[in-house]
């Protein structure tokens, strides 16, 4: 039996993407990087009706953060630039996160995958808009937590 609820989930998900093992740890996290770009982040905290999946779109610059969040707002406007998955800000470390979020009991590996899929190529154009739509001495940083990665789980 595995340690939570979700691990079979994240099991089938992980064959699918071609990842031979990925556990979620004690607080029911994981992560796989996308195209050795960026990371995706599953999240299924323990007795928690929701598993979320979130990918790093980037870090504001200081001195043009309301036109980079101007941007994010016009983006989120009816999920429809974001594939149906909501910016937000991370205050902590003033990162633009892509998130999304489904129901824990009914979601199955497959379908996990598929989201995760969708998920990054929602990233992808996001961060594209930002590096065309906002100067290059204003846009938005790349994130850099990638090069410190302890991961070797890359799909896209």
């Amino acid at each position: 039996m595995p340690d939570h609820p979700l691990q079979l989930v994240i099991n089938d998900m992980a064959s699918t993407l071609g990842i031979a093992e990925l556990k979620l740890d004690s607080l029911g996290t994981c992560s796989v990087v996308h195209d050795k770009e960026f990371t995706i982040s599953v999240i299924a905290p323990p007795l928690h009706d929701f598993v979320y999946i979130a990918a790093p779109i980037g870090t504001l610059s200081p001195g043009n953060s309301e036109t980079q969040i101007r941007l994010a707002l016009a983006l989120n406007y009816m999920l429809l630039e974001t594939g149906g998955a909501a910016i937000g800000l991370n205050e902590n470390d003033e990162q633009l996160i892509l998130t999304a979020r489904y129901r824990a009991e009914t979601i199955t590996g497959q379908q996990l995958a598929t989201h995760l899929h969708d998920l990054a190529v929602s990233a992808v154009h996001i961060r594209e808009k930002f590096s065309t739509e906002i100067s290059a001495d204003t846009a938005i940083a790349p994130d850099q937590r990638l090069n410190d990665l302890n991961s070797d789980f890359i799909f896209g």
